[in-house]
């Protein structure tokens, strides 16, 4: 009799062989908690649903204890195999629920962007009479804003030109077309040569740090506020709408008032010195205008600072007087500007 055994589970059957021959000394099918042990040279079997019954009787103990762990090895590689399979589907399927829950998030943004996000594919339009449905515009000039206006068709989009320096003085016109109309902005200061236009929010942690700096920079240039709700969302609606609804020369303080709270709160009357009503419907619609043209300008964040000339004023160029003022005066054709201070 040989003294090797070899055993094969297959199909759910397990078969057990001696040494090389090709005919098994027995057939199982395992049945639910099977066991396998010794009875002396007697091979045993039972389970949960099988009685104990002889397999194979060896002829010593000692060759029946090595197909023992012969039929236990198998199990083990079995269990083995298994255990590869069941990690192998699990991680199948980990990865096809976070496809799925990827492309949701990705149909999501798709399909339901975020509305301040949106971008009008159209090009900038006159907003001489802005009405809440009509498209994105950009340049806010206005009428006296009690006056009611009958509802134009939209106007047909002109050929805008595609070079930067382009874009720049078209923004830069839009720009100050706005602060003449005296709707939409808040000017920190006037009667200087140069502007700079600033895009805040008093809710945004930046705007807040910056105010100080801006309020320094008024000696030398005019300082224009387009205020945005970018952070604050309807908190700073609450508190900016009656800013823009009171007179323009009163503006100033009271948007530095805002910075110089412990938080930022909605004006009152009272705080104005202006009767201003409850709800300031033009000082709302100013702000919802300045949101539209901060998402056409698809711009970065706040505090966003932009020159007289249309360009985005980096803040390295605000570390020193000199590096702003050469900022300010090299050419658009100019290119690597060094802002950095001598």
């Amino acid at each position: 009799m040989p003294d090797t055994f070899s055993v094969l589970f297959k199909n759910g059957m397990l078969a057990a062989y001696a040494g090389h021959s090709k005919n098994p000394l027995f057939l199982i099918i395992p049945g639910p908690l099977s066991r396998f042990y010794l009875r002396g040279n007697v091979l045993m079997h039972d389970s949960k649903t099988q009685s104990s019954q002889e397999l194979y009787q060896a002829e010593t103990p000692e060759k029946a204890a090595m197909l023992l762990k012969a039929i236990q090895d198998e199990r083990q590689n079995i269990r083995k195999e298994q255990n590869k399979i069941l990690l192998i589907f699990l991680g199948v399927m980990l990865g096809l629920v976070l496809a799925a829950l990827l492309l949701t998030a990705v149909a999501r943004e798709m399909y339901q962007p975020d509305e301040r996000r949106i971008h009008s594919p159209v090009p900038p339009m006159s907003l001489l009479e802005p009405a809440i449905n009509e498209p994105v515009s950009v340049d806010i000039a206005a009428t006296p804003p009690a006056a009611a206006v009958p509802q134009k068709s939209a106007p047909v989009a002109q050929a805008i030109p595609s070079g930067p320096e382009d874009s720049r003085a078209i923004r830069a016109a839009s720009l100050k077309k706005a602060t003449d109309s005296g709707r939409y902005t808040i000017n920190l200061s006037g009667g200087r040569a140069r502007t700079i236009y600033v895009f805040s929010d008093p809710f945004c942690p930046g705007c807040r740090q910056i105010e100080p700096t801006l309020e320094a920079l008024t000696r030398d240039y005019n300082v224009v506020i387009f205020p945005v709700t970018l952070v604050g969302k309807q908190k700073t609606t609450e508190a900016v709408a009656p800013v823009l609804c009171a007179a323009p020369q009163k503006r100033a303080q009271l948007w530095q008032s805002l910075f110089k709270e412990d938080s930022v709160l909605p004006l009152s009357s009272t705080a104005s010195d202006t009767p201003t009503p409850t709800s300031c419907t033009d000082g709302e619609h100013a702000v919802a205008i300045n949101d539209r043209a901060f998402d056409y300008y698809q711009l970065p964040g706040t505090p966003q600072l932009i020159a007289d000339d249309g360009r985005d004023i980096p803040f390295s160029a605000l570390t020193s007087d000199d590096a702003l003022a050469r900022f300010m005066n090299t050419p658009i054709q100019g290119a690597g500007i060094d802002c950095s201070p001598p």
